[in-house]
């Protein structure tokens, strides 16, 4: 096995470019790290994510922070900037999305034991 170089990665991408997502969508809100941003637009591309849904004071492309971590995903994975995560909470459940919160708080259970 052997790791891919940065233009390999990029070739299989554009490859690829035609191929059904998931019908999974990240909505990030309120991220202040770019760097957490880019990092979570590559999570979305390898996993084929249909599309990253920024909110609040998430950063979008284009930015070098973004772009760093990012590698270059932020290009090939579709993504939507709004202003109010609230609304856009409630549109996607009135489209049929089922919403899963990750959030570390006092209450919240470990995603692993939850049913959805």
């Amino acid at each position: 096995m052997q790791k891919l170089t940065h233009q390999e990665i990029l070739n299989q991408r554009a490859g690829n470019k035609n191929l059904d997502r998931l019908p999974v969508c990240l909505l990030l809100d309120n991220i202040r790290s770019l760097y957490n941003v880019g990092s979570l637009f590559r999570l979305a591309d390898g996993a084929r994510l249909e599309r990253v849904l920024l909110a609040g004071i998430t950063g979008a492309p284009p930015h070098k922070g973004i772009r760093k971590t990012a590698l270059g995903a932020d290009e090939f994975v579709p993504w939507e900037y709004h202003v109010d995560s609230l609304k856009l909470a409630k549109r996607l459940v009135n489209s049929g999305y089922q919403l899963v919160v990750l959030e570390h708080v006092n209450s919240a259970k470990a995603h692993w034991n939850v049913e959805y």
